[in-house]
């Protein structure tokens, strides 16, 4: 493989190198030795001619990195699956990944930034796309390594770990490094027209897709695990979800029973901030930290008759009998005028709609059976706490009744299908209030301009899953979108960048908004 010529080769290595003051050189029983010595073009020029195989540290003093790749330690078909799987995932948001043969029994499949970027956004970007693919397929049963490995700063002394550079010699095999092609063979000059036309990625770009994956809260402290252990049954309820008229105040009384228990400030926004994520639609997380900061002032007390006039409050409560509190808020319905009507949908397993004062609520089959089930569900459709005071048994005999007048409808269509899914996500588009601001993206509302819709993915899975019960990841739904003429998109709103999927509005919408669109960018 004579390849092309080394010196273009030297030059591009450039972009995958984190330190030049140290270096790491391959030895004939594979083995590497750390060289203290700069990592200059010389040593490059060498490399690509196969004279030496050098090893390239990945972090700097500042823990930043140019490049980073995952080592995929086998040749089998998952291993090139993989592979091609990561890169299809990356390319989805634009950023270009590059496969390539190791020279031994396995695979390097990089990412060139062609400027530095922090390590750690670098390897948490990595590890979720590894995470994507574990979902479907389980954790590999060979190994595979992130690199950079370390997501902080480096030293002289201590580098952290390095990887070999592409293009070389594998010491021990004596085959030389290359790019693959989409058909796993070596491309005729060795990827290098691939490298040099890949586009610059930015801090920035790699914000864009990390935002779409929140970070879940930091493990709590012993002592917050000591304090959050005897948390009031309240706390418990609505730590669990709240309907839509309630998401403001429940989250300032949060706050305040966060601070009455020691938690840290930081670490009660950190909660909340991942508890308003599962709110449909959540908070703006503004509202959030508002909430937080006034409630560790100190000056509040619990608010339970906020608390007990949504349904929330526990008669296992301990400080219950300790409080003067007005009950005029309690108002219990005749548990027959509650359900309307029952409807069994003969699906598999069966589920049912009640009409409630006028509205279908979607039931399973355990939140007819069970009664506080029961009223959670209704309480976030028709802002109503039915059956206060009732008892599981009486509810259960009030059920039967209702199972014995039921009416019964065949199955509709696999709501799995693609063009139902389609249709849904385009019911979602029209039923939800628009977006304007950049706060209104980030609390999940779509953008309509010039006939077509922006949306984020998150949003229609939480949707998805909310109203409908079904259970879709990012991932799965983009070939839906995509078949639907969608399109991903950076999108800029009011001066902030959002990387969003467009969809042409069905015929009978007619989006008169005045966005307009620009090279790669929509600035709206």
């Amino acid at each position: 493989m004579a390849g092309p010529p080394p010196e273009r080769l030297a030059d591009l290595l450039k972009h995958f190198i984190g330190r030049t003051d140290r270096y790491a050189v391959q030895q004939e029983t594979g083995s590497y030795s750390a060289v203290k010595r700069d990592l200059g073009d010389a040593i490059l020029l060498a490399h690509c001619r196969g004279q030496v195989t050098v090893s390239a540290y990945c972090n700097n003093n500042l823990g930043n990195v140019a490049a980073a790749a995952l080592d995929i330690d086998s040749k089998v078909d998952e291993a090139k699956e993989l592979g091609h799987f990561v890169r299809h995932w990356l390319a989805h948001f634009e950023l270009p990944a590059h496969l390539e043969a190791s020279g031994s029994k396995g695979y390097h499949l990089w990412l060139v930034f062609k400027c530095f970027v922090p390590a750690a956004k670098a390897q948490r970007l990595l590890i979720l796309a590894l995470a994507e693919w574990e979902v479907d397929h389980g954790k590999p049963q060979f190994g595979v390594e992130v690199f950079p490995k370390q997501s902080g700063p480096t030293s002289f002394d201590s580098p952290g770990s390095s990887i070999k550079l592409p293009w070389g010699r594998h010491r021990v095999t004596g085959k030389r490094c290359v790019f693959l092609n989409g058909n796993m063979a070596p491309f005729e000059d060795w990827g290098l027209a691939a490298i040099e036309g890949s586009r610059r990625v930015t801090e920035e770009d790699l914000d864009m897709v990390l935002a779409e994956f929140p970070e879940p809260a930091p493990p709590p402290t012993s002592a917050e695990r000591r304090t959050t252990a005897y948390g009031l049954p309240c706390f418990a309820k609505m730590m669990e979800g709240v309907p839509e008229g309630f998401r403001h105040t429940a989250s300032f009384r949060l706050a305040v029973q966060l601070y009455r228990q020691g938690v840290s400030e930081a670490r009660a926004v950190s909660m909340l901030l991942e508890w308003n994520r599962e709110c449909a639609p959540p908070l703006p997380d503004r509202v959030i930290l508002r909430n937080v900061q006034d409630a560790f002032t100190g000056k509040y007390k619990l608010g339970c008759a906020d608390i007990e006039a949504a349904g929330f409050c526990d008669k296992s409560c301990p400080v219950l009998n300790k409080r003067i509190l007005e009950r005029d808020g309690k108002v219990a319905a005749p548990a027959e005028e509650i359900i309307d009507s029952l409807i069994k949908v003969m699906s598999r397993p069966p589920t049912y709609r009640a009409v409630v004062l006028g509205h279908q609520v979607p039931l399973t089959v355990d939140q007819l059976y069970r009664m506080s089930l029961f009223r959670k569900t209704v309480m976030a459709e028709v802002d109503f706490i039915p059956h206060i005071g009732m008892k599981q048994s009486e509810w259960e005999q009030l059920v039967n009744k209702w199972l014995r007048d039921k009416t019964v409808e065949e199955a509709p269509p696999d709501a799995a299908d693609e063009a139902e899914l389609l249709g849904l996500i385009y019911d979602w588009l029209e039923e939800s209030p628009l977006a304007e601001l950049a706060e209104d993206v980030k609390a999940g509302r779509p953008l309509l301009r010039d006939s077509a819709w922006y949306f984020r993915v998150k949003d229609i899975v939480a949707y998805l899953r909310n109203k409908h019960r079904i259970t879709a990841r990012q991932a799965q739904l983009w070939p839906t979108i995509k078949g639907g003429g969608g399109t991903s998109e950076v999108v800029r709103v009011r001066g902030q960048l959002f990387r969003m999927w467009r969809l042409p509005a069905r015929k009978e919408d007619s989006g008169d908004g005045d966005g307009g669109e620009g090279d790669g960018e929509i600035n709206f």
